[in-house]
């Protein structure tokens, strides 16, 4: 086929089945659970339901769609710059970005909290905004880029060029209330020599009112090489 198709395999049956057949391109697909959705030609937004084979379109032709991504019944994308939610459930759609935002994109998303950059043309910032009560987080605020954020519950991870190379940082999010901290470590990279040691540093940026101490257990993905 000379069309981008969407395909959906099951790996408990081994199946996998043709969910499209059109002349334009159909693109980025992404599942959750009971529903598939994809973009066509960056216009429209497509749901399939696995369990009634239904396919049905959320979206108008117009206007330019991209950076889909959906968390059981919530669908998000961005549509000319802004941040888009849909609810599959109730049909509503919602605009998520501020509306003062210079511009958004790679938008993700996971049960109530949705992660986004805001372009603000000479670097990007990331910010999180919890659906269950409408509020907006300012996750990061400096003059350094940040990308490729991703989300799952409460903690989000991004790509950081704080320190001038491309590191990875990590902000968790209490559930139940507004109170948040991002932890990261400095140097968030670093190179030792055998049998030298080097000494790194464990940033809290904030924390809760009246908190005491932390708990943190560090763990080495390849204890041979290191204690």
């Amino acid at each position: 086929m000379s069309n981008g198709e969407i395909y959906l395999h099951s790996t408990s049956s081994g199946t996998t089945q043709q969910l499209t057949n059109d002349s334009v391109y159909q693109q980025y697909p992404k599942i959750s659970g009971d529903h598939v959705v994809w973009l066509e030609d960056y216009n429209d937004v497509y749901l399939y339901t696995i369990s009634t084979g239904a396919t049905s379109r959320l979206t108008n032709a117009g206007g330019s769609r991209y950076d889909l991504d959906i968390s059981d019944d919530r669908v998000i994308w961005v549509e000319n710059g802004e941040l888009t939610g849909y609810d599959l459930v109730s049909g509503s759609q919602t605009q998520i970005s501020s509306g003062t935002d210079p511009w958004c994109y790679e938008g993700v998303i996971s049960g109530d909290r949705i992660a986004y950059l805001i372009e603000y043309g000479w670097h990007t910032d990331l910010a999180l905004y919890d659906l269950s009560t409408g509020s907006r987080i300012q996750v990061t605020t400096d003059i350094f880029d940040q990308w490729d954020p991703d989300i799952d519950g409460n903690h989000l991870v991004w790509v950081d060029y704080r320190d001038s190379n491309a590191d990875i940082c990590l902000f968790s999010a209490h559930q139940g209330d507004n109170t948040t901290n991002a932890i990261r470590f400095e140097p968030c990279s670093s190179s030792v020599t055998v049998g030298a040691s080097k000494n790194v540093t464990v940033v809290i940026d904030t924390v809760p009112a009246g908190l005491s101490g932390f708990n943190i257990t560090v763990a080495l993905t390849e204890p041979s090489i290191g204690e």
